[in-house]
């Protein structure tokens, strides 16, 4: 479980997976998915929401 506080939306946690990469033994990738319906996965169109300072100088 991997666990991130962010300064607006909180405390995010992400369950994650680390799929085998047979090309590269030293290489994985890691997947870091949020449980459907939880507060992590609601979370991100809060942050969508928001009107960054750039994107309204730029309106």
């Amino acid at each position: 479980m991997k666990r991130v506080r962010h300064p607006v939306a909180g405390l995010l946690t992400f369950p994650h997976e680390t799929p085998a990469v047979t090309a590269d033994q030293e290489q994985a990738l890691v997947v870091h998915t949020p449980e459907p319906g939880s507060k992590t996965a609601e979370r991100p169109a809060l942050l969508g929401s928001r009107t960054s300072p750039v994107a309204a100088e730029r309106a």
